[in-house]
């Protein structure tokens, strides 16, 4: 008798190498999502990051242009300063020599004398 090999059918090898292809490709689809969405949350902290950097600039330039400006300089002449322009009414208020502060006195609690028989009874007989 000869031996005859079996025979290799060329649809079910065909089939099985393009399951293997499909498979590898999968795996290669999910590493390539998850660096997507590492990625994607990255991308996310940084323009946070860069909206405060900017909205920081902002603030220091709106602080710098009215540091430049007249309207800070008339701010501190008038509360700093204590300066004043002509044609104000400068108003300075006094204290009253006789005006005298009474500290209000604090309540303070007293503790009523309690007889020894009256805390025993208390204790054992109330709730």
């Amino acid at each position: 008798m000869k031996k005859t090999r079996p025979k290799i059918e060329f649809k079910r090898f065909f089939i099985i190498a393009l399951l293997g292809v499909f498979a590898l490709l999968m795996m290669d689809l999910n590493s390539r999502l998850w660096d997507l969405t590492r990625l994607s949350a990255d991308r996310d902290q940084v323009l946070t990051q860069v909206y405060d950097e900017y909205a920081t600039r902002y603030s220091i330039e709106t602080k710098i242009a009215y540091s430049a400006s007249d309207a800070a300089v008339g701010d501190w002449a008038r509360g700093e300063a204590g300066w004043a322009k002509p044609g104000d009414q400068v108003v300075i208020p006094l204290a009253e020599n006789e005006a005298i502060i009474t500290p209000t006195p604090a309540p303070t609690a007293t503790l009523e004398p309690v007889d020894n028989w009256e805390v025993w009874w208390a204790l054992f007989f109330s709730r």
